[in-house]
Parts: structure tokens; sequence; C-alpha cells
């Protein structure tokens, strides 16, 4: 890949992408991300919240007592989480939005996070009671979830 004077633009030879011709990726590269701050970007957005906006409006649904702890333990994780720079930008965004005098911390555990915490949950005999096997799911569909919460 060749990254362009400007830095905006990368261009992946043919050779790299199994394909006829380069391709080349400009402002795309960060439209992606973008839409994260600015769902209106997209057409179909149909009135999607901003990520920091449906942040706050979750930590503003829970006791007041709560919200401090709140802001300062939000956990971003999976692929996307990866993205350069998109914690240190929700944690401004969040604080610009929250309460004034809100300590706001944001931590980016990694694409795999979700994974490993499941995996360890799983392996602790005392969780034996939310495991639905497949055969369960098969049988009963989302009520072997549900019932689960009962």
């Amino acid at each position: 890949a060749k990254i362009n004077p400007s830095g905006v633009e990368i261009v992946f030879d043919a050779d790299h992408t199994h394909l006829p011709s380069p391709i080349s990726i400009g402002a795309e590269r960060f439209l992606c991300a973008e839409l994260l701050f600015q769902p209106d970007l997209h057409p179909g957005s149909h009135g999607a919240l901003p990520l920091p906006q449906a942040v706050v409006d979750a930590i503003a649904r829970c006791p007041p007592a709560l919200r401090p702890d709140l802001y300062t333990n939000i956990i971003i994780s999976g692929g996307t989480s990866e993205l350069r720079g998109l914690a240190p930008r929700l944690r401004g965004e969040v604080a610009r939005l929250a309460p004034h005098g809100a300590q706001v911390h944001v931590q980016a555990l990694g694409g795999d996070a979700s994974y490993r915490g499941a995996h360890i949950l799983s392996s602790v005999p005392e969780f034996a009671h939310f495991w639905v096997t497949k055969e369960q799911y098969d049988e009963e569909d989302l009520s072997a979830l549900h019932r689960l919460w009962e």
C-alpha cells in the first residue's frame, strides 16, 4: 500500500488485492468511524443517536448514585474499539455532554474482550445455571433465555 503525501488516500496495488486494478481509498477511511459520532452523515440513519449521546442517555437512566461510577468506567470492546483515537474522542465528547464536573474515563478493551470474558465466565461452575445448550435453544427458542431471568 502507498499513502499519498496528504496522508488521506491509500492506494493498494493490484497484486496485493488480487483484483485486476489498484484500489484507492480516501475519505472513506474516516467516514466509517465518523458515523459513530455523526450518524446523520448516512442517509439511512433515520434519527440514530451519536455514540456519545447514547452513552450519556444510558447513564442518565440509571440511579443517580451510580452515575459517577458509570462515567468513570465506560468500556468499549469489539473490533470497532480498536479504531485509532476512538477512546480519547469518545471520552472528550461524553465529557462535553455529561453533567458539569463529571469525571469521564473510557477504556478500549480490544476486539476479543467479549469472547475472553464469556470464556472465563463459562468456566466458573457457579454460573452453570445460566448456560443454555444448543438443544435447549433449538427446542425452546428465545424462551430458553427468558426463563433464566424469571
